[in-house]
């Protein structure tokens, strides 16, 4: 995991498509295939929070961990980028840009799987209501932002938190 802080949006952009280049040839040269993901936000320093930036990290954290795509980009950035440069950012395959409308269900989404994510109880019903979504939808919703079925969301999120702790020798 590495952070990076831009003064331009625009060199932010370039800097994704650069590294995401970068890594693709030594990939296939090296014939070796592993999941680069970027995720590009923007936010105020301070908030009502304690750290600095925490709820801007916090989202790329979310954004890169849940998202589908190599490059995924926050609804503000890519107003910025397409106030600043004449071509639109998206249309690629590998990049996702997220709306606000996304954002926030990604942001709802991860606060209610941190508070009951270990809860062997949870099923997909109890998220969806949860979320204010209909079975149906809340499918749909999740393949589309995620590209992954709400069980097999909930199944790698346990993977992963589990890796997590083994890894802090819990």
């Amino acid at each position: 995991d590495s952070l990076i802080s831009f003064k331009s949006v625009s060199n932010a952009v370039h800097a994704a498509f650069w590294i995401r280049s970068l890594f693709t040839k030594q990939n296939s040269i090296n014939k070796y295939k592993a999941g680069l993901k970027i995720a590009l936000n923007a936010g105020v320093p301070v908030t009502e929070k304690r750290l600095i930036f925490e709820s801007t990290i916090q989202l790329a954290e979310r954004m890169c961990n849940a998202v589908r795509g190599e490059i995924i980009v926050a609804s503000a950035v890519r107003d910025l980028y397409n106030s600043e440069n004449q071509k639109a950012l998206g249309g690629s395959e590998n990049v996702y840009c997220l709306t606000q409308k996304d954002e926030d269900f990604l942001n709802r989404l991860m606060d209610y799987m941190d508070s009951n994510g270990d809860d062997t109880d949870l099923r997909v019903d109890d998220l969806s209501k949860a979320m204010g979504y209909s079975k149906p939808q809340f499918y749909r919703k999740m393949i589309l932002l995620t590209g992954k079925s709400p069980n097999l969301f909930i199944n790698e999120y346990r993977l992963s938190k589990a890796l997590q702790m083994l890894k802090r020798n819990e």
